[in-house]
C-alpha cells in the first residue's frame, strides 16, 4: 500500500464565486501554480475604497501638519494660545493613528485580493475537483476544493510474515535496514527505501 507523505486539502480563504479552474483533475501541479480563480471584483472594489480612505487621511495629515507649523511659528510671539497649539498637536496624532489603521485595511484588502487566486501549497497530484465554475465557496465554512498529494516521496506499508518479525526487529536494532520494493504489475520498477517502523499489530 502506497501512502503520500504530504497531503494537503486546498480550502478557500475568501468567499466568492468560482470563475475559472486552471488544472485538470488528476494532473500533476507545481507548488505556486494557480488552481482556481475566485471572482475578484468585490475585493478589487474593497481595495480601492481602502486606498481612497488612506489617501484622504494622508491629505488630512499634511493639512494638519501645515496648520501646526504655522501655529508654532505664531506661538513664539504669543499670537496663538498654548491650548490651541496642544489641540493642533492632538489632531496630528489622531490623524497619524487614522493613517496607520487605514494602512492596515489596505494591506488586509490586498491579501484578500491575492487570495482570489488559489494556488497550490505543495507540488503533487490533484484529486477530483469538488466544485464547479459558478459555485460559491465560503471562507467561513471552508470545504476542501481539491486535495494535493506529493508523490516524490511516499510511504510503503506491507505485511510481514510473523516468523520474520523477530529477525527484522533484531536487524533494526543494529542500524538502518534497507528495503527493496517493486510494483506487482511491473516488477522491473524497483525502489530502495529505509524501513522506518515495525508495527506492533500481528
Amino acid at each position: 500500500n502506497i501512502v503520500a507523505i504530504s497531503s494537503v486539502d486546498v480550502v478557500p480563504q475568501v468567499t466568492g464565486t468560482v470563475q475559472a479552474v486552471h488544472f485538470q483533475q488528476g494532473s500533476e501541479v507545481k507548488e505556486g501554480d494557480v488552481l482556481i480563480s475566485i471572482d475578484a471584483r468585490p475585493y478589487e472594489a474593497a481595495l480601492k475604497q481602502a486606498q481612497g480612505e488612506l489617501d484622504k487621511s494622508k491629505a488630512m495629515l499634511a493639512d494638519n501638519d501645515a496648520q501646526l507649523r504655522r501655529a508654532q511659528s505664531l506661538a513664539r510671539d504669543d499670537f496663538v494660545s498654548k491650548q490651541a497649539l496642544e489641540s493642533l498637536k492632538a489632531q496630528v496624532g489622531q490623524t497619524t493613528g487614522t493613517i496607520q489603521a487605514n494602512q492596515g485595511r489596505v494591506e488586509a484588502a490586498q491579501i484578500d485580493l491575492e487570495r482570489c487566486s488559489i494556488k497550490a501549497p505543495i507540488g503533487g497530484v490533484t484529486s477530483w475537483l469538488k466544485v464547479d465554475i459558478g459555485n460559491v465557496v465560503s471562507a467561513t465554512n471552508p470545504t476542501p476544493l481539491v486535495t494535493i498529494r506529493a508523490m516524490d516521496q511516499v510511504y510503503v506499508d506491507f505485511d510481514l510474515a510473523e516468523k520474520f518479525i523477530d529477525d527484522v526487529r533484531t536487524a533494526m536494532s543494529k542500524g538502518t535496514l534497507r528495503v527493496r520494493t517493486s510494483l506487482v504489475d511491473d516488477p522491473s520498477i524497483v525502489g530502495d527505501a529505509e524501513l522506518l517502523l515495525l508495527d506492533n499489530q500481528v
